[in-house]
């Protein structure tokens, strides 16, 4: 039930993010903070590399 809970609300606010046009493009463990135990408020962290959706980008630096 908490991974359940805990990627529903990744999940609203990825659909948010889409719905005003935005890509994350950093979407990770380290970038996912949870508040609880619960899981009963997780958000999304660190917007650097979010771009609108359609512009063109480089290539991400530093992947394996």
């Amino acid at each position: 039930m908490l991974v359940k809970r805990c990627a529903s609300q990744l999940a609203e606010a990825l659909d948010f993010m889409h719905s005003q046009a935005l890509v994350h493009r950093d979407v990770k463990l380290d970038n996912v903070l949870l508040f609880d135990h619960e899981c009963r408020r997780v958000k999304l962290a660190d917007f650097g590399l979010t771009r609108l959706q359609g512009s063109e980008i480089g290539a991400m630096s530093g992947a394996l």
